[in-house]
């Protein structure tokens, strides 16, 4: 069932970020407070987002429909695709509410629904592709590694790759672990034309994973704690049996990537907080980054990690303003995209009046009280829970171009909106890069417009030339 959203006009602006190095980035507006949606009310909030590499992407919304068990709804590229109260599979289930959304390159969605009018509180829940209900609570796991008759419980996130294998935190009630509520790794692999799916366990409460002698008591349960390529490979966090000091880890499969008390990249420090609630991303060529407390002087102690080597600390050099140092990561996801480069959400020193930004590596792209959209200032950036509560600030497409993330104007207030990359070399943004671009860089060099600086170091000299040649020989 689609329905129209009405009321917003999208509008591409230039985000020109005074200080930071210049790239041709636009951002515009998708879903805002007080837009109207067709026959179900006003925007109120923002909640959960998801883009994929087509730039089709999806916002939860919730909205001032009167009768609260209808007011909340997935809106996909303007229009509602689901609304809490919808009927759904099976009959007579109606949804209640939405756990976190996510979407292929293909635009399907595996995830979890929770739901009402099932009859009881231990089937009020389901993992389903798109709408179409594969495993409800209460269904018997058919997961060769669980023992017989272990029934589903519950459902937490839920991802999906391209060929449609989910990949799923769940808890069960497994017989053979000695608690009640017992948690699960499991992918589903569904063929969407035969309507059928099998189910395997990558790794379960109980576990002795490899490289560690303590057996797992938990998996972190958000939807930044874990993330699958199209290859079908998983990188998670798992909390441990054992002394507080070591009882967490990093797993990519079942290969240790990183744990609680090892000695990480930056000499002398140690990890102190791996485990469930560590934020982390995984690109489909295996590429990974994730954000880790560090042992010693409280001025560096966060960091982020790719692929095993430090990318940016607390108390550096703000990238685009470095004047300012770095002081949080803020309580938001971290992504990779399939290039490796990172999209990552910071605070710093400085005026708290602009003091936020959502960056691509080194490169600052929308930062608060500088940005606008629509004509307004942007005043909360991604990365913090001020937009909704929750910590899924951003998400990207995996071929790095789209970016969406929650954020709140200065009149208008909370947000959905698209960051949007453009080829670098293609200066004047037609779609092409050729001589033309060449001639208008020189324009901006000869003028000493800010624009022009490359590298973003605050001047426009010969090194910001050479680099600009270099980008426009590569071509996009």
């Amino acid at each position: 069932m689609v329905r129209t959203l009405i009321a917003f006009t999208p509008v591409a602006v230039l985000v020109l970020v005074a200080g930071s190095a210049v790239a041709q980035v636009s951002v515009r507006s998708l879903v805002k407070r007080n837009d109207a949606i067709l026959g179900v009310g006003l925007v109120t909030t923002i909640d959960a987002v998801a883009v994929n590499n087509a730039g089709s992407w999806i916002v939860e919304s919730d909205t001032d429909h009167p009768f609260t068990d209808a007011d909340r709804i997935l809106i996909k590229d303007g229009a509602v695709l689901l609304r809490e109260n919808d009927a759904i599979a099976p009959s007579p289930a109606l949804i209640s509410s939405f756990d976190s959304v996510g979407m292929n390159n293909n635009g399907d969605s595996g995830w979890n629904l929770f739901l009402r009018n099932t009859g009881a509180s231990t089937n009020d829940s389901g993992v389903y592709f798109n709408s179409t209900l594969l495993i409800q609570e209460s269904n018997i796991s058919t997961a060769p590694q669980f023992s017989a008759g272990t029934p589903y419980i519950g459902f937490f996130e839920v991802k999906m790759t391209d060929t449609n294998r989910l990949f799923m935190v769940a808890s069960i009630d497994d017989p053979a672990i000695a608690t009640t509520v017992d948690r699960g790794l499991v992918w589903v692999n569904y063929d969407a034309g035969a309507g059928t799916f099998t189910e395997s366990v990558l790794a379960k409460e109980g576990d002795v994973l490899p490289g560690v002698a303590d057996a797992v008591v938990d998996f972190g349960t958000g939807g930044e704690n874990f993330a699958i390529t199209n290859a079908g490979s998983a990188m998670y966090v798992a909390s441990l049996t054992g002394v507080t000091t070591t009882n967490g880890a990093l797993y990519r499969d079942l290969t240790l990537v990183a744990r609680k008390g090892d000695v990480s990249p930056i000499d002398g420090r140690i990890y102190t907080d791996i485990g469930t609630s560590t934020k982390l991303d995984m690109n489909n060529s295996g590429g990974y980054v994730f954000k880790a407390a560090l042992s010693g002087d409280t001025n560096t102690n966060s960091v982020l990690i790719r692929n095993g080597a430090r990318l940016i600390q607390k108390g550096d050099p703000v990238p685009g303003i470095p004047t300012e140092t770095i002081s949080s990561f803020g309580t938001g996801p971290v992504r990779i995209t399939d290039a490796g480069d990172v999209v990552w959400y910071a605070q710093w020193t400085g005026s708290t009046a602009t003091n936020q930004g959502l960056f691509l590596n080194n490169q600052l792209l929308v930062q608060k009280g500088v940005t606008q959209i629509d004509g307004e200032t942007l005043t909360t950036v991604a990365g913090t829970t001020a937009t909704g509560g929750i910590t899924e600030g951003f998400a990207i497409g995996r071929d790095g171009r789209s970016i969406i993330f929650r954020g709140v104007l200065a009149t208008t207030g909370v947000g959905a909106f698209m960051i949007e990359l453009g080829c670098l070399a293609d200066w004047n943004n037609d779609g092409t890069v050729d001589f033309n671009d060449f001639l208008e860089y020189l324009n901006d060099f000869n003028a000493q417009n800010p624009r022009a600086d490359i590298n973003g170091d605050g001047v426009v000299d010969f090194n910001d030339l050479l680099e600009f040649l270099n980008l426009f020989n590569a071509g996009c």
